[in-house]
This record gives structure tokens, sequence and C-alpha cells, in this order.
């Protein structure tokens, strides 16, 4: 990151998420369709699954119907990029997550509708899934800034923030009304001049070698990053 905030800057746009598949090891980002949305709503968005939604702007949904509608506006956007997580293994949609307020001249975007099934957290796939769209914004699609923001009592998004990388921004305060309650927003980012490094600390967790035969990790994330930066 330059010293001088005024620096000149490539103009050039960032692209915008391609309708590919975006494949792992263990999972892929698959561009939402219509056809996912029964089974993405059984994995994270029926009634039994609305403690998922507890932080999310957006839902709950009653219905299938209502679920439907709101991932149609995801697929019409022309600012947010919806992908399906899904098992290489089993096929098993497992969850979602997107890009969110692209700003393409400014080559900005936010990670958001982060929405894990239950079997999907705190688990190897989901670091996987935050890695591999992190590495297609920056080192294919050409952004220079990334965002994270949450709500500033979800301490589990913000402890996830802190273990990726994302470097604290502030709250800004009273920032949204959500089901009449008042919001206020912790910010966090990464540019792409951090981005190499934790690229390499991405690569060295998830390494196969990083975990011992019952699958738990040898070295944490955060010690990774330190050895890298």
């Amino acid at each position: 990151m330059e010293d001088n905030p005024d620096f000149a800057v490539d103009t050039m746009p960032a692209k915008f998420p391609s309708s590919e598949p975006i494949r792992g090891n263990l999972i892929s980002l698959v561009p939402s369709k219509e056809e996912h949305d029964k089974v993405l709503f059984d994995t994270v968005g029926a009634p039994d699954k609305h403690d998922l939604w507890r932080f999310i702007p957006i839902g709950p949904f009653e219905t299938l119907e209502e679920f439907k509608k709101q991932m149609n506006l995801f697929r019409t956007s022309d600012t947010d990029q919806n992908f399906i997580v899904m098992s290489n293994d089993t096929q098993t949609v497992l969850g979602s997550i997107a890009l969110i307020n692209i700003r393409r001249e400014h080559r900005v975007a936010e990670i958001g509708f982060v929405l894990f099934g239950h079997r999907m957290q705190r688990t190897k796939a989901g670091t996987e899934a935050l890695y591999l769209l992190l590495s297609t914004a920056f080192d294919q699609l050409h952004y220079r800034r990334i965002e994270w923001k949450c709500n500033n009592r979800h301490e589990m998004s913000k402890r996830a923030a802190h273990r990726y990388g994302f470097i604290p921004e502030g709250v800004h305060r009273q920032h949204y009304i959500v089901r009449g309650h008042n919001r206020d927003t912790a910010w966090f980012s990464i540019l792409d001049g951090e981005w190499p490094s934790l690229r390499t600390a991405f690569q060295k967790w998830l390494d196969p070698s990083n975990f011992d035969a019952e699958g738990k990790q040898i070295h944490t994330l955060i010690e990774l990053r330190s050895s890298s930066s």
C-alpha cells in the first residue's frame, strides 16, 4: 500500500464474475441458477434454518416462493453475483456466498450473503470457499479492494474476518434499520497489495499436509498469516 493516499491508479474497470464455476479441491462455487433454489432453500432457508439469518439484513423467508424472488433479484442484478457452494465429491449444495455491491469502475466489491449450512460451518470447505472467491476477485477480475461488513453484534462474523486477514476499519453507527432494530455495521477490508501474502497463507493452510490423520489442523490460518507476512 502506498504511503501517499493520492497515488495514481490504473483506471481499467474490474471484471464482473463470469458464469463459469470456480473449482477448488473440496468444493466449487457455481453461479446461482433457478434449478438450485429448492435445494438451497432446504439447506439454509427453510423455517427450521432461520437461526442462520439472525444477522443477515434480508430474510428469513417463510416459503420457497419468497426465497425464489430474492434469488431472482441476485440473478438479474448488475452489482451482485451469488454462488452456490457445492461439494465436489457428492454434488451436494452446502450453502451460498456472493460478491455484492460490485463497483467495477472503482474495482471494489464486498463478500456477502454468506450462508453456510450447519454441516459446512467451521470446516475446511468454508475456508476454501472464501479463498476461491478472494483469489478470483484479486487474481482474475482485477479488484483492488474486497470488503467484509457485518452487524457489530455478530461476534462470530468479526472473528471470521480477523481469521481470514481482513483489516478492521471501524464501525458505522446507526447504519441500517433491520427488522425494526438498529444495526451498527463493522467494516473490514483486504487490499490488492495485502493479498499476495494472504494467498500464500490460505494455500498453506488448505494443503493436505497441514492436517493430521484425524483431519485436525496442524497450523492455524492466523499462524500461517504471521509467517507469510
